[in-house]
């Protein structure tokens, strides 16, 4: 399934909008569920514009407790971000305040590591472009 950013259009004066309604697992093409005990990856084209990826909310959920995961976060080539989530991870979103901005051009990667078992892990992000 090919993977739409929304863009979103941002006053000269700032970040003063709200964003996308939040995504859980299974909405809109920005999520992901892991096999059994394996790890989850989603990957975030580059815009052909290009504009830089901007990511706002991770949201994580597994079926059962399994093993701590590790959540890392790459631009193109580059990690930006690493994070040891505990099993089973919290209920609330990862939330980046400014969000996560990538460079223009590159896809970013967002995976998380199994929490082996049969653990299903699911992977939901919101993010977008800047018009």
């Amino acid at each position: 399934m090919a993977v739409t950013l929304p863009v979103l259009n941002v006053p000269a004066s700032g970040y003063r909008f709200s964003f996308p309604a939040p995504l859980g697992p299974g909405g809109s093409g920005l999520s992901a569920t892991s096999a059994a005990g394996a790890g989850v990856s989603l990957v975030l084209p580059a815009d052909a514009t290009p504009r830089p990826i901007n990511l706002s909310q991770i949201f994580l959920t597994q079926s059962a407790t399994g093993t701590a995961a590790v959540l890392t976060i790459q631009d193109g080539a580059t990690e930006i971000f690493r994070a040891q989530i505990a099993s089973p991870p919290p209920l609330s979103p990862i939330t980046f305040v400014p969000p996560l901005v990538g460079t223009p051009g590159n896809a970013m990667t967002i995976t998380v590591t199994g929490a082996g078992g049969s653990v299903l892990t699911s992977l939901a992000v919101n993010a977008f472009l800047l018009a």
